[in-house]
């Protein structure tokens, strides 16, 4: 995906496919660089998989000792 000029994107109305699925959206610009971020709640399954991993992670780690 190409990323164009930020005058490009002025007036585009960035947070509306966010709306669309219910998300809240915000822009934050950063050293000239746009960012729209997604606030919306981590799905269950997601939570499970990270807490599986960092599990594992700490118990590779303790292992290793």
């Amino acid at each position: 995906m190409a990323v164009g000029e930020l005058k490009d994107a002025s007036g585009v109305p960035l947070g509306r496919p966010g709306a669309r699925l219910g998300w809240k959206t915000t822009t934050h610009l950063t050293k000239g660089r746009l960012f729209v971020l997604g606030e919306r709640g981590v799905s269950a399954e997601i939570e499970q998989r990270a807490a599986d991993a960092a599990a594992a992670v700490a118990r590779a780690w303790r292992d290793r000792r």
